[in-house]
């Protein structure tokens, strides 16, 4: 593996006068920096969605700084890091940066993107941001302690799991999904594997005359933190790749919906809507929607530019698809109850029914032509 970002651990607190109240639900964000093994305090102060405008003539140097953040969606992105207002503190010289994640209640968030950050960058829950911010209200002077031991452990070794079915030629079909996990993982990507393993038992229960094609099941392990596993597929695997029909990657399919209400979170009796990518021919892509109509699953109306998740390092080398929800992952809410089955059950017939319309096609059709590139936007 490349070297690994690796928070061995941490602590925070904020102080008003004698009182100390530890912060549970802080998270170093990917990437960011450690205090060097010593505790380090500031004094708090509140910027809020920490525009331009919100920094105008605010004494910021060796403050504890705090920004609120809207997550866009999930825990894994949010405003703070694509509006630039966590690189704003950071170069204002923060001792700190807290960012307080929009979710309600207490829920604790690992996003990425905190490469380049020059102070111990690190989430918060709601419910304890509030509190800091209420005491800030009240004209209480809030100090923030925190110690972070963060470093990059080098010569770490990880390894891919494979499964083959043989078919009747040596072309290929490789269905994927990562293993690793933040926190429970229910939908990341807990509910990718069992989607793996559903497709693989419904083909292994298929005698082996009516697979046309090889089918390779890989999980990968390092998604969260390198890709190695995925990347070394690519780099040496290429004559296996020049081989394959399609890739299908199995990547958080379902997790409940919710809305805002009030103060809190509304549960709905549906699944979200998916993000997808197509990457291959016209015909694919059509497959690929009329199958999700025909199951029922909802995506979003326009594709990915380019996919995310672990096929993005991947999806060059032959004909790919997915879909990926992300609502509440890379967070401590991302649990079995907000991941319904029947969402997984809809994903994976979808995805079998594209599987068998490949399997009727050549390697040729199902590829993209050099003019059209990957797929278009769904009209």
């Amino acid at each position: 593996m490349s070297p690994l970002w690796y928070p061995n651990s941490w602590e925070a607190s904020f102080g008003v006068g004698d009182a100390v109240t530890p912060l549970k639900t802080t998270f170093p964000i990917t990437d960011t920096v450690g205090t060097g093994g010593k505790t380090i305090e500031a004094q708090a102060i509140w910027l809020g969605l920490g525009t331009e405008a919100d920094f105008r003539d605010r004494d910021v140097g060796g403050k504890a700084v705090i920004l609120y953040s809207n997550p866009t969606p999930g825990g894994r992105d949010h405003f703070a890091r694509w509006s630039g207002s966590m690189m704003r503190a950071n170069r204002a010289g923060a001792a700190m940066v807290l960012i307080v994640m929009d979710i309600p209640g207490n829920v604790t968030t690992e996003p990425e993107a905190g490469a380049g950050t020059i102070a111990p960058t690190l989430t918060i829950s709601m419910m304890e941001g509030t509190a800091i911010r209420e005491a800030i209200e009240a004209g209480r002077d809030v100090k923030l302690r925190l110690r972070a031991d963060i470093e990059r452990k080098e010569g770490l070794k990880t390894a891919n799991v494979w499964g083959v079915l043989p078919g009747m030629t040596d072309e290929n079909i490789l269905i994927m999904a990562h293993t690793d996990a933040m926190f429970d993982g229910a939908l990341d990507n807990a509910s990718g594997i069992v989607m793996l393993l559903g497709i693989a038992r419904h083909y292994a229960a298929l005698p082996k005359e009516q697979r046309r094609r090889t089918i390779t099941f890989v999980t990968t392990p390092d998604h969260h933190h390198g890709a190695s596993g995925i990347k070394w597929i690519n780099q040496n695997m290429r004559d296996f790749l020049g081989r394959t029909a399609l890739i299908v990657n199995c990547e958080h399919p379902s997790q409940t919906q919710t809305y805002r209400l009030g103060s809190g979170l509304m549960t709905s009796t549906q699944t979200s809507a998916r993000r997808w990518f197509v990457g291959g021919s016209e015909a694919l892509r059509r497959i690929f929607l009329s199958s999700m109509k025909e199951f029922g699953v909802a995506v979003y109306a326009r594709p990915e530019g380019r996919p995310g998740g672990e096929l993005q390092h991947i999806y060059k080398s032959a004909p790919s698809f997915h879909v990926i929800d992300h609502i509440f992952y890379h967070s401590d809410a991302d649990t079995v109850d907000l991941v319904p089955a029947f969402g997984i059950e809809a994903v994976a017939r979808a995805y079998l029914k594209i599987i068998d319309a490949a399997n009727k096609m050549e390697i040729s059709e199902l590829k993209a032509s050099p003019a059209s590139g990957t797929s278009e936007p769904a009209k």
